[in-house]
């Protein structure tokens, strides 16, 4: 098992390679559903939001929706689906509001690729975060 942060992760050998013989680790997240859920009533019950935004399609995610709804009904939540996925029914069913991503949305949100601070010191976007440039014919 391997824990980063809070999610944990079951890790498992791959077969061997049939042409170099070496074995890779993969890894299986697990225990992801519960920890939003258990993140969503920790920061209800500390006051910490007003709406909150639950970007899944995971109709698992319906329990703490639905758990919300009855003991803090003063919040608020708002169900969005991700870019080419559905608004899942089951947490619609207990949301106050449902919308569904695209990708303009997210290009939308996308920072550049270097900020300049006032001091004209740049700060750069970490390179996991880049968005893949794709060749064009």
């Amino acid at each position: 098992m391997y824990v980063d942060g809070f999610n944990l992760y079951i890790v498992t050998k791959t077969d061997p390679c049939g042409t170099c013989g070496s074995v890779d680790d993969t890894f299986s997240e697990k225990q992801s559903d519960i920890n939003l859920a258990l993140s969503t009533f920790t920061d209800a019950m500390s006051d910490s939001f007003d709406w909150a935004y639950l970007v899944t399609a995971d109709s698992d995610q319906s329990a703490t929706a639905k758990f919300l709804e009855k003991l803090f009904p003063e919040r608020k939540l708002l169900t969005v689906a991700p870019p080419g996925q559905e608004i899942s029914k089951n947490i619609a069913n207990f949301a106050d509001g449902k919308r569904k991503l695209n990708e303009e949305d997210i290009k939308s949100c996308l920072l550049t690729q270097t900020i300049m601070r006032a001091s004209g010191h740049p700060i750069n976007c970490p390179i996991e975060y880049r968005v893949p440039q794709v060749a064009q014919p």
